[in-house]
């Protein structure tokens, strides 16, 4: 003997006729400890450390690799262009040596120092705005995805032969440009304005975006904006024009080593981001 089947659209009515669930049969809501609170929600689309893994293990293999070919270079490499010194009684005092003979001055910003803040600071933000803003585990993974003349210390006069082009320049405007196009896209500091109808700021903007009597689309960007994506380029520039301060590096190096570390902040934003300056999809991650 078959059981009957409701014939189609019943069912939607017997679930429809059914009473609504008193507040005593409701499930109770999650109840979170106040130190839970304070730490910052899952995220929707969080996957399992396996399948992050299984995505994401060649590209960890190839940063680890990088990394670890850049540090045996500078551990162990030779300097490619050795300057050599002339020496004689009264160097020091002569033209070439007023001109080139530089005391070694303590760092304004030591490497630890700029290292870490060019690499920290812009992952605390980006792992804030993405755990408490943009709520997307694969967009914000998509952004964290950027060293006396004959009897001196041979470590002093190996580090001096490796001027250019500056590496505190080149990791700072690498990680804070990446950081600074990363705020733009979020918060739309430079959204375009296209097809405008009604100038009249006096009137509404509604939810949509669209203007009562209008189809433009009407976009204010508010001041603070431009202060926040200008504030990661502004923490380059000290760091930059502190190693041409402090002796440790020429104008030259650094010029050279913050337009390395722009390029690569834009190759590596253009690489993770659907665009980098366009609005309608620069805050898109590619996966």
């Amino acid at each position: 003997m078959s059981a009957s089947v409701p014939p189609p659209g019943q069912h939607d009515d017997l679930e429809a006729a059914k009473p609504p669930l008193s507040p005593a049969d409701k499930p109770a809501p999650e109840r979170r400890s106040p130190f839970r609170r304070l730490l910052p929600p899952k995220f929707p689309d969080q996957p399992t450390f396996r399948e992050f893994f299984r995505r994401s293990w060649l590209d960890i293999l190839t940063q680890l690799l990088c990394t670890l070919a850049a540090l045996l270079i500078y551990l162990f490499a030779e300097p490619l262009l050795p300057r050599h010194f002339p020496l004689y009684r009264g160097v020091e005092t002569s033209p070439w040596g007023l001109k080139h003979g530089k005391p070694v001055l303590k760092e304004y910003i030591s490497t630890t120092v700029s290292a870490v803040v060019s690499f920290v600071v812009p992952l605390a933000v980006i792992a804030i705005l993405g755990a408490w803003r943009v709520r997307s585990f694969w967009d914000t993974n998509s952004a964290y995805v950027p060293s006396a003349v004959c009897t001196g210390d041979d470590k002093k006069l190996r580090e001096a032969q490796m001027s250019f082009p500056s590496g505190h320049s080149c990791a700072a405007f690498a990680g804070f440009g990446f950081l600074a196009l990363y705020l733009n896209a979020k918060f739309g500091v430079f959204a375009h304005r296209e097809g405008v109808v009604n100038e009249d700021r006096n009137v509404e903007e509604t939810e949509s975006g669209k203007t009562e009597g209008g189809e433009g689309v009407v976009r204010r960007t508010h001041h603070w904006k431009l202060i926040m994506f200008v504030a990661p380029l502004l923490v380059t520039a000290l760091i930059a024009a502190s190693k041409v301060r402090d002796g440790w590096h020429h104008p030259i190096d650094v010029v050279a080593g913050a337009l390395i570390g722009s390029a690569f902040a834009l190759m590596a934003y253009k690489m993770v981001y659907r665009g980098v300056w366009h609005q309608d999809k620069n805050h898109l991650a590619t996966e």
